[in-house]
């Protein structure tokens, strides 16, 4: 085995249910491909995954436990997900306490644009204020060229 001068110990997150339609094996799936494919680009660093599954519906308690007790009990160098806003929540409030990045296809909410709040959050997807943004640039826009007709 090739000597690694670095690990990196990335916990995912996952809960059954998300306000977004994501399929938690799809996502799963993509998360060790991923792990793999930086293992390859990387050598130098040992990129090690652990799966944490929720069976349970997106609640804001049971994420935050599961977080904690990995925190805890290894050096997590990040989180992903989970995709659930209200199991987001808390895991995202004590990574950035932590000084943790956490990655995520959820968070959708105003609320995690916050980012004196969530400082180590990052949302790989859209979220709820720029899409809000996005259709009031686009009524501007309908309004302006209604008004030159």
């Amino acid at each position: 085995m090739e000597n690694k001068s670095y690990e990196a110990n990335i916990v995912a997150i996952f809960v059954s249910e998300s306000e977004l339609q994501l399929n938690v094996e799809s996502l799963q799936a993509a998360v060790i491909l991923g792990v793999e494919e930086v293992n390859k680009l990387y050598p130098h660093i040992q990129f090690n995954l652990k799966l944490k599954n929720d069976s349970n519906k997106c609640f804001d308690s049971y994420a935050g436990v599961l977080a904690a007790e990995e925190y805890y009990r290894s050096r997590v160098s990040a989180f992903v997900g989970p995709a659930c806003s209200r199991a987001l929540d808390p895991v995202s409030r004590m990574a950035s306490y932590w000084d943790v990045p956490i990655y995520t296809a959820g968070g959708v909410d105003t609320l995690f644009s916050l980012k004196h709040i969530f400082s180590t959050l990052t949302r790989v997807s859209f979220s709820m204020d720029q899409v809000t943004k996005f259709m009031v640039h686009v009524s501007i826009i309908i309004f302006i060229s209604s008004i030159i007709r």
